[in-house]
């Protein structure tokens, strides 16, 4: 049987989204928490991301996209053929810098 064409690398995948739905075109940043190795891709049209073939370890995972505030987690412990969903809701990063009067 060619079961041992398996991989033993994980994945993590979820969606992104805020207080109105999805938000397509946010960023998705993975860090290996061990060696410092990142990658980054963007959610898809309704809002999914996914980190295909991810090597077993520890990670940080952070979205982020311009008018929110990063949303991130860490120390994701990713095992050998781990499926990881991680979804995210963005809050929208609120300016409130008072000028002294």
């Amino acid at each position: 049987t060619p079961a041992h064409a398996q991989t033993y690398q994980g994945a993590i995948r979820g969606l992104v989204r805020d207080a109105q739905g999805v938000i397509p075109g946010a960023e998705v940043i993975l860090v290996n928490e061990e060696t410092s190795a990142s990658r980054t891709v963007m959610t898809n049209e309704v809002g999914e991301y996914a980190f295909p073939s991810v090597l077993p370890g520890v990670y940080s995972i952070r979205a982020t996209l311009a008018g929110f505030k990063t949303e991130e987690r860490k120390g994701l412990k990713l095992a050998t053929q781990q499926q990881i969903v991680q979804d995210f809701t963005l809050r929208p990063s609120t300016s409130t810098v008072h000028a002294p009067h």
